[in-house]
């Protein structure tokens, strides 16, 4: 019996698996992020449709890409369906539970920040003022929703900005978890613009400390704004 095994090209289906696979795990393709629709993917690999869509059918069967239809083709968390399903119930079963999110969050959002303040790029910090450009800019305009998606993309970015894809794909999925009742609980607290200034002029002061490489007031700032949004969830009779 020979230890060796004859070596078979790979199919380029494999390839394409391969590449994709690889820029999720490095995380240049983000969680949530759409990749290009299917006739002009299949442009860029220089391959037919037929041999795009098998790629594509595999990736979803890692469970790497959702592929919704007439919507898009989009990347997942890393964190399994079958993990996020039972937890999201969980963190949703109680609103006492927006309370220990938030418990998590403000340990999890600490370190990045910190790790952020020594790692971050010229671009990490171009892409961190735009967030806080959206947040000042919803505030202004009263739109909740696209405030609180601004909100959480500034996270997002400052996960990315410590060059640790497991942080990135950590936050995305409590984030991604974060919903109905415990969405409803976080924009009741910030529906107020008042609170919605609060909250901007605390994230441009980690943003500061983030560009001035200060970590420890990083940490600080962070600990702080999840210690407010706790006491506040603590406060409210919605909770």
């Amino acid at each position: 019996m020979t230890l060796y095994k004859p070596i078979h090209p790979l199919k380029v289906s494999s390839e394409i698996v391969a590449q994709i696979r690889d820029l999720i795990y490095s995380g240049l393709l983000k969680p949530g992020e759409q990749l290009p629709v299917e006739r002009e993917l299949a442009n860029k690999f220089n391959v037919s449709r037929a041999t795009l869509r098998e790629a594509l059918n595999i990736l979803d069967a890692m469970g790497l890409i959702d592929i919704i239809r007439r919507k898009g083709i989009f990347v997942k968390p890393l964190a399994s369906s079958e993990i996020q399903g039972p937890l999201s119930a969980f963190l949703n079963s109680s609103a006492h539970r927006a309370y220990e999110l938030f418990e998590v969050r403000k340990s999890l959002d600490a370190q990045i920040v910190y790790i952020a303040a020594k790692r971050a790029t010229p671009q990490n910090i171009k892409e961190l003022a735009q967030c806080l450009e959206a947040m000042k800019r919803n505030t202004e305009s009263g739109d909740i929703d696209r405030w609180y998606k601004a909100d959480n993309e500034f996270h997002l970015t400052m996960a990315r900005a410590t060059q640790n894809d497991v942080f990135v794909h950590l936050l995305y999925t409590l984030i991604e978890m974060d919903s109905t009742h415990l969405q409803e609980v976080r924009k009741e607290i910030y529906k107020s613009t008042a609170h919605q200034e609060l909250v901007y002029g605390n994230h441009k002061r980690m943003y500061e400390a983030v560009v001035s490489g200060d970590g420890e007031a990083a940490k600080r700032i962070a600990i702080e704004i999840f210690s407010w949004t706790m006491e506040e969830i603590k406060a409210n009779p919605f909770v």
